[in-house]
């Protein structure tokens, strides 16, 4: 059932909406180019677009291409952290026991999407066959909650990662009410009337 404070809910406002189409691309620190290369070109599929040598305090950098044309890159750099902070819900990844992290990151973990359940359990088969660690599925049915799969995992420096997909092409999001994904019942002044 829809509240009045889930119906008041501003959803856009301001001159930039509509403006913003995707990423451009997204910054993560390695400490291995090579082991990350073989990660997340040879594991996850993406393609290496750029390459670049050490300059402005990084040892190199390396740009990977989605297929919807994001990019993603990482830096190497030999003085990064052993192991990044536990993301906020840690429990979700096979590797953390839950407990919560005593400093937060400002990125607490990235989520790649995929269309359909199947091609999340795709990913789960083919990251368990090359040896890395993967929860099962979880999820809801479309039309009823938010992601309708994902998996949880790490890259070879601890980075939490995730593949989920909402499903979009499900019937089951047909005439959703997308109100009642607004539960917090006292919302911050900037998303009220």
């Amino acid at each position: 059932m829809t509240t009045e404070t889930q119906r008041e809910i501003v959803q856009t406002a301001g001159e930039a909406t509509g403006k913003i189409n995707g990423f451009n691309h997204i910054v993560l620190v390695c400490k291995d180019m090579e082991a990350s290369v073989r990660f997340y070109r040879d594991l996850l599929g993406l393609k290496v677009v750029k390459t670049a040598p050490a300059r402005r305090g990084y040892e190199r950098q390396y740009f990977f291409e989605l297929p919807n044309g994001e990019l993603f890159s990482l830096y190497q750099m030999s003085t990064v952290a052993p192991e990044p902070q536990r993301p906020v819900v840690n429990k979700l990844w096979p590797t953390l026991d839950g407990t919560p992290p005593d400093r937060p990151e400002k990125l607490d973990h990235m989520a790649f999407n995929v269309d359909t359940r199947e091609e999340v359990l795709w990913f789960q088969r083919h990251l368990r066959e090359h040896g890395v660690l993967v929860s099962e599925m979880i999820g809801d049915e479309p039309g009823t909650g938010f992601l309708a799969g994902r998996i949880y995992f790490v890259d070879p420096d601890g980075t939490p990662l995730e593949v989920a997909t909402s499903e979009p092409g499900n019937p089951g999001w047909q005439g959703f009410d997308y109100t009642t994904w607004y539960e917090d019942t006292d919302p911050v002044p900037s998303v009220r009337p």
